[in-house]
C-alpha cells in the first residue's frame, strides 16, 4: 500500500465568507480544502466544526448548508495542497472532481477528528494510507500563525488502517495514537 504525502497550508481565520472568497481569489486559489470553526446552538465550545472540498469557494460558500448551523464564533479557513500532485489518470469510477490529495486530506481530517458536521465522512475509515502536515499563515497568505489554527485541529496527521498518530507541536503539544481498533471504533461513536 502506498502512503502519500500531503502538506496543506491554511490561511485564516476569516471572520466572513466574502472576505474568505477574496483572498482566495487574489491569491489564484482553485481546488481549496476549508474549514469552519466555531460553537453549535447549545454548545460551550468553540472547536472544528466542519471541513471540505470546493473547486469554486463563492459557489460552495453561498450554498452551504453547514454554515448556519455554527451559531457563534464562525471562522472560516482556506487550505491548500502544497505538496507534489499524485502522479497518473484520475480513476474513471472516482465520481468526484476533485484530486485524490485533496479528498484523502479532507476525509481523513473528518474521520479522524469526528467533526460534528461531516457526517458521511465520519462514519467510514479511509483506505489509503497517508501522511499530513498542516501549515498554518494569515489571511495576507504570507505570515506564519506562531501556533496552529486551533487547539484541537492538530499539526501532524500520520494514518495507517492499522494504525494513526495525531500530533500537536508546541506548547502544550501532546500526541495521541490510536490502534486499528480505536480507528474502527471512531466510526460507531
Amino acid at each position: 500500500m502506498t502512503t502519500l504525502s500531503l502538506i496543506i497550508d491554511w490561511y485564516g481565520p476569516f471572520d466572513d465568507t466574502p472576505s474568505a472568497i477574496a483572498a482566495a481569489k487574489e491569491n489564484g486559489v482553485g481546488e481549496a480544502l476549508y474549514a469552519i470553526t466555531g460553537k453549535l446552538a447549545h454548545k460551550k465550545t468553540d472547536r472544528m466544526q466542519y471541513v471540505g472540498i470546493s473547486n469554486n469557494l463563492k459557489v460552495r460558500f453561498y450554498n452551504h448548508p453547514k454554515i448556519d448551523s455554527v451559531e457563534r464564533g464562525i471562522k472560516f479557513w482556506v487550505g491548500q495542497v502544497k505538496s507534489h500532485a499524485i502522479p497518473g489518470r484520475k480513476s474513471a469510477k472516482h465520481p468526484t472532481r476533485h484530486s485524490r490529495a485533496v479528498d484523502l486530506a479532507e476525509y481523513g481530517i473528518a474521520y479522524l477528528l469526528q467533526l460534528p458536521l461531516n457526517q458521511k465522512k465520519k462514519k467510514s475509515q479511509p483506505k489509503e494510507s497517508f501522511v499530513l502536515l498542516s501549515r498554518w499563515f494569515k489571511v495576507d497568505f504570507e505570515t506564519r500563525h506562531k501556533q496552529r489554527a486551533h487547539d484541537d485541529w492538530p499539526d501532524f496527521i500520520e494514518y495507517d488502517p492499522d494504525f494513526a498518530v495525531l500530533q500537536w507541536f508546541g506548547t502544550p503539544g501532546h500526541r495521541i495514537r490510536l490502534s486499528k481498533k480505536e480507528i474502527k471504533e471512531l466510526a460507531d461513536e
